[in-house]
């Protein structure tokens, strides 16, 4: 008979440790009705993820912290109990940590407004307009000049790009106004932008 020696194989198996990175969003809701599902997905992807909040509603002007599993940028889907859907796309929110929703995100709207923004202002402010910057409403850092040195007399209207996440709607912009030797700031809070808009300047309306 034939001796067999057995041989043991022992086969070790390496498994990768992933880095899981993790993110937390306060989201605001403030759409005017009941949010029922919120889903996020990394922008890019082809799929939403499940619904966030599958146990409860957000109501309207109550927020929610969640914690996401990934890196910003990311994509939001929220659905109202109107089944109104509203949509968020590429918000990095690794700066401000929070997410407003408004009824400027509504999907039909956030559809046809693209990352390039050509805007129109008219300068009815009495002065000369020496500055002018616009930021998302989500977004806690201005941008820059956007008149980049220019001066805007009064009475003139002018044509200005900028460009910023696909799908933002919600804006707020600051400028300063020339009177003699003084220049004052002003900002707008909460004006929707989409590409072809106009902004007409004026003495009221506006908080220094």
């Amino acid at each position: 008979m034939r001796n067999n020696t057995g041989i043991a194989f022992i086969l070790i198996f390496f498994i990768p440790v992933l880095s899981l990175v993790a993110e937390s969003v306060t989201v605001i809701n403030n759409t005017g009705e009941n949010i029922t599902v919120i889903q996020a997905a990394p922008s890019g992807s082809e799929y939403w993820g499940s619904d966030l909040i599958p146990d409860r509603v957000l109501l309207n002007g109550e927020s929610i912290i969640l914690d996401l599993i990934g890196e910003s940028p990311w994509s939001f889907r929220m659905v109202g109990e109107s089944t109104d859907t509203y949509i968020l796309y590429d918000v990095d929110i690794s700066s401000s940590g929070k997410l407003i929703v408004s009824v400027e995100n509504l999907a039909k709207l956030a559809s046809i407004a693209g990352p390039e923004r050509k805007i129109t202002i008219t300068n009815n402010t009495g002065r000369t307009l020496t500055s002018l910057k616009i930021s998302s409403t989500s977004d806690s850092n201005w941008g820059k000049n956007l008149l980049e040195g220019k001066y805007i007399r009064d009475g003139e209207t002018f044509v200005i790009k900028f460009i910023t996440d696909s799908g933002s709607l919600s804006f707020d912009i600051y400028f300063t106004l020339l009177s003699g030797n003084t220049e004052t700031g002003y900002s707008k809070n909460g004006l929707i932008l989409t590409d072809g808009a106009s902004i007409i300047l004026t003495g009221t309306g506006f908080s220094d």
